[in-house]
């Protein structure tokens, strides 16, 4: 029987490289090319894949704080991980059943879109084999608060990964700032006019939400913790001992720096730090 270790997920995460890693040059869901495919499928729908799938999100499930009712996804991929949850559910005495959300509704029968294990005002999580843009997942959000349910959150697979923050979010806020950073090169003012320049005004107010975007990214990508606002799969757990501190990003050099937090207010009372609960 698996038991709580870094083991399922370090093998998990080989299985997934063993069975699932392709590379070449893909057209993704979304319309974008990649140099790599995951095929997660090849590894939730095998033995092996299946037994470690299942503890390893219930794990995930305690440590956010989940206790859904019901946990499934947009059909094909999500269908095996939801299963499997269910089923590791049931061996640990839980009572968490598993339903499908079809692309399209049926034509004929019930017509129904969701099918399975579903009622109307139950806590749901939604689950996915590998996540790239959301799309599915977003999919099956509507698909299931259209008919009433109460998600909770999403989680993939990949996320269950100690390293999956690095190999797949990291990537993102990379791009995503280059993004963000070149299409800011591109913004140009048409108005010269030097009385009521609008547009003057504007394009300082998006030099600024610019700014303040990239600074929150590369801020966020360094914070190895998760605090407040900011929750991280790979770090779950805030860490005062090493990022009780401030964060400054400055534009030059796109380099950061910290300063300490001040424990010893000058005119009020002390507060100790703790953690945020609900």
């Amino acid at each position: 029987m698996l038991t709580k270790s870094v083991f399922p997920q370090q093998r998990l995460c080989q299985l997934l490289r063993e069975r699932s890693v392709e590379r070449g040059d893909f057209v993704l869901a979304s319309g974008r090319r990649s140099s790599f495919y995951i095929d997660a499928r090849r590894t939730t729908m095998s033995g092996e894949g299946l037994a470690l799938v299942g503890p390893l999100a219930l794990e995930r499930f305690a440590a956010r704080g989940w206790e859904p009712r019901f946990v499934g996804g947009l059909t094909l991929g999500a269908d095996p991980v939801a299963y499997a949850i269910a089923a590791a559910a049931r061996a640990s005495g839980r009572t968490l059943d598993a339903f499908t959300v079809r692309k399209q509704p049926k034509t004929h029968g019930a017509a129904r879109r969701i099918e399975g294990c579903f009622a109307a005002g139950a806590a749901v999580v939604i689950v996915e084999d590998v996540i790239t843009t959301g799309g599915s997942a977003e999919e099956a959000i509507r698909a299931v608060e259209g008919e009433g349910g109460r998600v909770l959150g999403v989680l993939d697979i990949d996320s269950n990964r100690p390293d999956a923050f690095g190999e797949r979010e990291v990537r993102l806020v990379e791009e995503a700032a280059q993004e963000i950073a070149a299409r800011s090169q591109r913004t140009f003012i048409v108005d010269k006019s030097k009385v009521f320049n609008t547009a003057r005004v504007e394009a300082l107010e998006l030099e600024n939400l610019v700014e303040t975007a990239v600074a929150t990214m590369i801020s966020a990508e360094a914070r190895k913790e998760s605090r407040g606002a900011q929750s991280r799969s790979d770090f779950p757990e805030r860490d005062d001992q090493n990022w009780m501190k401030h964060t400054l990003w400055y534009k030059e050099g796109n380099r950061l720096e910290y300063k300490p937090v001040h424990l010893r207010p000058l005119s009020v009372e002390t507060m100790q730090p703790k953690v945020r609960t609900y």
